[in-house]
């Protein structure tokens, strides 16, 4: 769908939800450094945390509190002591929900729009309901 037929506050927010996958990305790459370093993982913890508390302002400040409050745990989860894989798969899991959720978002922009645009087609994507056939 082409992106003249969304609103400015669509086109703005789409906008958002893009700079905030690529910030997603980054800290997926800081998880994933940190899960291959064999010596000293604190420096990319340092660098994890103070990413999940950048983005956890920023998703808190645009009104994705649900996002914020998974930043919130990802960085008490950096922060915390436990065994080294238990936190590299909460971690893991942590960013795959990010992505999963900033996708989300970003498909119901888009495709609430296509569905609008839509005359007479119903979100399953058929056309109207034929009527029952005649009883013999």
């Amino acid at each position: 769908m082409a992106t003249g037929q969304l609103s400015p506050q669509d086109r703005q927010r789409l906008a958002l939800l893009d700079t905030l996958g690529g910030k997603v990305q980054h800290l997926h790459g800081l998880v994933e450094r940190f899960a291959a370093e064999k010596g000293d993982p604190g420096p990319w913890l340092q660098a994890m945390r103070r990413s999940f508390t950048q983005l956890k302002l920023e998703l808190s400040g645009v009104g994705f509190d649900a996002m914020a409050q998974l930043c919130g745990a990802m960085e008490l989860t950096a922060r915390r002591g436990s065994t080294l894989s238990s936190k590299i798969r909460i971690l893991r899991e942590g960013v795959g929900s990010l992505r999963l959720q900033i996708d989300v978002e970003q498909r119901s922009l888009r495709g609430g729009q296509a569905r609008a645009a839509k005359d007479g087609i119903g979100s399953s994507g058929g056309g109207p309901t034929p009527p029952p056939p005649p009883a013999p």
